[in-house]
C-alpha cells in the first residue's frame, strides 16, 4: 500500500492514515487478483441476497422468517418475525434498515432494542435492529451490493441471531449480553457461509441471465 501512494503522490516514505487503507487494498485486489468491489455489485441483487441468507440462515437454525406488512419509519425500512421450524412458536422479532439517510446512523450495526427475558406467565422475545448503509436503489431498479457488503450483512445478521436465540431467563444474560471476546465469534463464524459455492448460489445472479435472478425456496 505505501509502494501504490508513494508511486501516486510522489512521497518517498509515505503514511497510510485510517482513511487511505481502504482504498488501497482495493486497488491492490484489483491489481494483482483481478478482484473490483464495484464491478461485483453486478451479481448481487440486494433482494436476492436477502432471500438467499434468510434460506441459509433458517436451514442452519431450524427457524422460519415471516415478514410483517405495515408502514414503518422510512422506506424501504421491513419488519420479519422469526419462528421456530418445527413448532411454529413466536422466537423473536427484527427490522432490517438497509439504506442511508440524512440523519442515520453511518456504519453497520446490529443492536439490541429490547432483550429477551422471562417475564411472569411467560417469556418476552427480543426486538432487534440491523442497520446497514448500502447504495440504495438507483431509477427504480433494484439495488446491488459488492461482494464486501454481502459478507458484511451475514456478519451484522450473526449478531442479529445472537440476540434473538437465546432463552435465557434474565435479560442481562440473554442473547449477545455475553463476555466482550465471544460477542464477534458466532457472527465472525456465520459470515464464512458467503463464500461457500453452494451459498453464492443462492445470494446471487448472472446479470446476463434473467432466470438466475429467482429468488430460492
Amino acid at each position: 500500500m505505501a509502494a501504490l501512494k508513494s508511486k501516486e503522490t510522489g512521497e518517498p516514505h509515505p503514511t497510510i492514515y485510517s482513511w487511505d487503507w481502504r482504498y488501497y487494498l482495493n486497488q491492490l485486489r484489483k491489481r494483482d487478483f483481478a478482484l473490483d468491489d464495484e464491478a461485483s455489485r453486478v451479481y448481487f441483487p440486494a433482494d436476492k441476497v436477502m432471500s438467499g441468507m434468510f434460506a441459509v440462515y433458517a436451514k442452519v437454525l431450524g427457524i422460519e422468517f415471516k415478514k410483517v406488512d405495515g408502514a414503518l419509519w422510512a422506506p424501504g425500512v421491513e419488519l420479519y418475525e422469526i419462528h421456530d421450524g418445527a413448532s411454529g412458536r413466536l422466537i423473536g422479532t427484527f427490522y432490517v434498515d438497509l439504506f442511508p439517510r440524512e440523519g442515520k446512523y453511518g456504519h453497520a450495526r446490529a443492536s439490541g432494542s429490547a432483550p429477551a427475558r422471562g417475564v411472569p406467565g411467560g417469556y418476552q422475545v427480543p426486538l432487534s435492529v440491523l442497520v446497514v448503509n448500502f447504495e440504495p436503489p438507483q431509477g427504480g431498479s433494484v439495488a446491488h451490493l459488492a461482494l464486501a457488503e454481502v459478507d458484511t450483512l451475514f456478519h451484522e445478521f450473526g449478531h442479529i441471531m445472537h440476540q434473538q436465540l437465546t432463552e435465557a431467563r434474565y435479560a442481562s444474560l440473554s442473547g449477545a449480553n455475553v463476555d466482550t471476546d465471544f460477542v464477534e465469534a458466532p457472527s465472525q463464524m456465520l459470515e464464512n457461509f458467503v463464500f461457500e459455492p453452494e451459498v453464492l448460489s443462492l445470494v446471487s445472479s448472472d446479470p446476463k441471465n434473467p432466470a438466475s435472478r429467482s429468488r430460492p425456496t
